[in-house]
């Protein structure tokens, strides 16, 4: 039960997740609390984080059904994956503003600052985040090979590959025939092996 309580809460919050960023949802929001329309994205993030680490302390305080035994070569393919994940997560992060990401600085929709990333990560995948996170939920799952764990990672999947195509069509909207272009020149998740 605790189990389908886990998968449960993920659908939820990554659902929530989605939903609050649909620009129709924010503009009912800040139609609502027209003095906390600039704040937006900093609650969002902040309800984010929370969800987040709220779903983490239950997964902490749930008892654990592995798959496999754990072992060290497990751990240590786990920690490599994961790191690997996570290099590629803070490589992403670096080509972002940190500040505007968090909601801590508004940047207008058409300013130069807003602009299609297309250089670093951006030019081998159009969603390095996403990727680099999915790697390191990978290496988790080797690491802690439960079905908890797996129930987290499959359930994160489904959530990137629907959440992706929701993004996509919000970027479309912004950027139109340049993110199409994009789109056609970058793969979305695994970068192309050139010859």
């Amino acid at each position: 039960m605790q189990l389908i309580w886990l998968i449960v809460f993920w659908v939820f919050y990554y659902a929530l997740h989605s939903i609050l960023l649909v620009v129709s949802v924010k503009n009912k929001i800040s139609k609502l609390f027209p003095s906390y329309k600039r704040a937006y994205r900093l609650g969002y993030f902040t309800f984010s984080l929370i969800g987040f680490l709220l779903i983490i302390w239950y997964y902490k305080q749930i008892p654990k059904h592995y798959l496999i035994e754990q072992s060290t070569i497990l751990q240590l393919i786990g920690a490599i994956i994961t790191f690997f994940g996570l290099l590629i997560c803070t490589k992403a992060l670096r080509g972002y503003n940190l500040r505007e990401f968090v909601g801590i600085e508004v940047v207008e929709q058409n300013t130069a600052q807003n602009q299609l990333k297309t250089d670093r990560l951006n030019k081998y995948m159009r969603h390095p985040l996403y990727t680099g996170t999915l790697i390191l939920l990978l290496g988790l799952c080797f690491i802690s090979p439960t079905q908890e764990m797996l129930a987290t990672y499959v359930v994160s999947i489904i959530y990137l590959i629907i959440g992706t195509r929701l993004e996509e069509k919000k970027l479309s909207a912004i950027f139109g025939k340049d993110y199409e272009e994009y789109k056609k020149q970058v793969p979305m998740f695994i970068p192309r092996i050139k010859k």
